[in-house]
C-alpha cells in the first residue's frame, strides 16, 4: 500500500483556524463581501464593536482578504471573495453533520453528488409524542395536498396513505411513479383488497418500475417536500416513522435526478404484477 502524505498545507489550515475562532471574523468577511463600506457603516451592519472592528479589518486586510478603497471604503479582495464561497458551504455543511446527527447515516453517501450545505434547512421530523399516527398524519398531509408524488422505496405505505395515494390519482389530481423493490411488490399484491388497489394505480397511468434488490434509501417526493429514510433491513410493512425532510431546490434536484436514474434502470410494472395469491397466508378479502 503505497505511503499516505501526511503533510497538510499549513497555512491553509491557519487560515481556516483564524476564521473558526471568531464568528465576527466570518460576519465582517461576508459583509464585506456584499459591497463597500466605512467602518461605520460596517459597525451598524455587523453589530460589532468599534474596537474589535477596527482590529479584524485591520487583520484582514493584512491577509489580503480586504481592503480600503481610494474613496476610503473597505471591501473584500478577490482572495477574500473565493474564501468566503468555500467557507460558507464547509460551515454549513458541519453544522448538518451536528443537526441530523444519527440520521446522516440515511442520506446514500455513494450516490449523493451535492454537498451537505444543500441540507441547511433540513430537519429530522421526530413526533412530539411516541405516537406513530403523528408521523403517518405528516405524510398524509403533503400527500394529499400533492399534484406530483415520486418514490423510491421498500416501505409499503400505511393504510392512510394507502387511501389517499389511491384517492387522488384514480381522480387525476395527481400524478405518481417510481420504482418499488421486488419484495414490496410481492408485498402489495399479497391480499386481494391491496393488489386491487395498486392494480388500479397502475392502470390510472402511474408508472411504476421494479428493482431486485437493495436500493440506497427510501425516497418520497411530494412536489417541493423531499423525505428520506435508511433503506433496510426494516419491515416492508413498517411505518414510515421518522425522515428527514427538505424543501432545499438543489436537494429536490437531486432526488428527481436519482429517482430519473433508477427508473431508467428498473423494469416496467403493469397491473397484472399485483395479482394477490389466493393460497398465500392472510389472502382474504379483507386483507391490507
Amino acid at each position: 500500500m503505497p505511503e499516505r502524505d501526511s503533510k497538510l498545507p499549513t497555512k491553509a489550515l491557519e487560515d481556516i483556524a483564524y476564521l473558526s475562532r471568531s464568528a465576527n471574523r466570518v460576519v465582517i468577511l461576508e459583509v464585506l463581501i456584499e459591497g463597500q463600506y466605512t467602518r461605520g457603516m460596517l459597525v451598524n451592519q455587523t453589530g460589532v464593536s468599534r474596537a474589535t472592528l477596527d482590529r479584524i479589518i485591520n487583520e484582514l486586510e493584512e491577509r489580503g482578504w480586504a481592503k480600503r478603497t481610494t474613496e476610503g471604503n473597505y471591501t473584500a479582495t478577490t482572495h477574500g471573495r473565493h474564501l468566503m464561497r468555500r467557507f460558507r458551504p464547509f460551515l454549513e455543511s458541519v453544522e448538518t453533520l451536528h443537526r441530523l446527527d444519527d440520521a446522516l447515516t440515511w442520506l446514500p453517501i455513494d450516490q449523493l453528488s451535492i454537498g451537505l450545505e444543500h441540507f441547511s434547512d433540513a430537519v429530522v421530523r421526530r413526533p412530539e409524542s411516541e405516537d406513530p399516527v403523528e408521523a403517518i398524519g405528516f405524510i398524509n398531509d403533503l400527500l394529499g395536498n400533492a399534484s406530483e408524488f415520486r418514490v423510491l422505496a421498500h416501505l409499503a405505505p400505511p393504510e392512510p396513505l394507502g387511501t389517499t395515494l389511491h384517492e387522488r390519482v384514480i381522480a387525476g389530481r395527481m400524478t405518481m411513479d417510481g420504482i418499488i423493490t421486488d419484495e414490496l411488490v410481492e408485498f402489495l399484491g399479497s391480499t386481494p383488497k391491496r393488489a386491487k388497489r395498486w392494480r388500479a394505480l397502475v392502470e390510472a397511468g402511474s408508472e411504476l418500475r421494479q428493482h431486485e434488490g437493495p436500493i440506497p434509501c427510501n425516497l418520497w417526493i411530494f412536489d417541493e417536500t423531499v423525505l428520506i429514510k435508511k433503506s433496510g433491513p426494516e419491515p416492508i410493512d413498517e411505518s414510515y416513522g421518522v425522515p428527514i425532510v427538505s424543501e432545499n431546490d438543489t436537494v429536490r434536484s437531486w432526488a428527481h435526478d436519482l429517482i430519473d436514474e433508477w427508473m431508467d434502470a428498473a423494469s416496467p410494472i403493469d397491473a397484472s404484477a399485483f395479482e394477490a395469491d389466493p393460497t398465500a397466508p392472510g389472502a382474504d378479502s379483507s386483507g391490507e
